[in-house]
């Protein structure tokens, strides 16, 4: 028969640790992308709007 494993009380709040640490950087991010993928092409704008609503892609630059 297989064992129960109990789940965490607690949530790992790492992400939002970092988040709330480096304030409005994450914010900067998220603007430089927008900046650096602006087209007038309506494909690449909603490209650019799926990849920034997706979240992904601003640790690491956060953390360099």
């Amino acid at each position: 028969m297989g064992s129960v494993i109990p789940l965490k009380k607690e949530i790992d709040n790492s992400y939002l640790e970092l988040k709330n640490l480096v304030g409005n950087k994450l914010e900067n991010v998220s603007q430089q992308i927008k900046y650096k993928l602006a087209s007038e092409i309506n494909l690449i704008h909603k490209m650019t709007n799926y990849h920034l609503k997706s979240g992904g892609k601003r640790i690491r630059p956060l953390l360099t």
